[in-house]
C-alpha cells in the first residue's frame, strides 16, 4: 500500500471479482445492497464484479468491501486460497438438530438454490 491506496496488478483482478461476487452471494445480498454497505455506486460494484477494477483503490475503499462482506481486513485482494464460511451456518449444530446426513448438512438449503439440481438432489438424496 502506498499513500492510502492498494494496487491492483491488472493478472489479479478477475480473481478479486470473482471473490468479490461469490462472497455477495453467499450473504445473500443484491449488488445494490453490497454496494450501499460498502458507500460505492451500484454500477461501480457491477464493474468490479466483471473485473474492471482500477490500477489503484483507496485503502479505505478495500476496508469497507471487507467489511460489507463480512470478511477480514484484506481478506478480498489477498491471495490466500481458503473461502471464507457461509455466514450463519453452522454444519455441526444442523446435524444435530435436524438430524441431516453430513452430506446434507455441508450443502445449505440457500447454497443448493444457487448450485443447481445437482446440489439440490445430493443434499434430499
Amino acid at each position: 500500500m502506498t499513500g492510502g491506496r492498494e494496487w491492483i496488478p491488472r493478472s489479479d483482478a478477475l480473481r478479486i471479482a470473482q471473490r468479490l461476487r461469490e462472497r455477495r452471494r453467499a450473504l445473500g445480498l443484491t449488488q445494490a445492497e453490497l454496494a450501499a454497505r460498502a458507500g460505492v455506486a451500484q454500477s461501480t460494484l457491477v464493474h468490479w464484479e466483471k473485473g474492471r477494477w482500477p490500477d489503484t483503490i483507496a485503502a479505505a475503499m478495500v476496508n469497507a468491501l471487507d467489511a460489507a462482506l463480512q470478511a477480514p481486513q484484506g481478506w478480498l485482494l489477498s491471495h490466500a486460497v481458503q473461502p471464507l464460511p457461509v455466514p450463519g451456518f453452522n454444519a455441526g449444530s444442523a446435524v444435530a438438530q435436524e438430524g441431516l446426513s453430513d452430506l446434507q448438512a455441508r450443502i445449505p438449503p440457500t447454497r443448493c438454490r444457487e448450485i443447481g439440481p445437482h446440489a439440490r438432489r445430493l443434499r434430499e438424496g
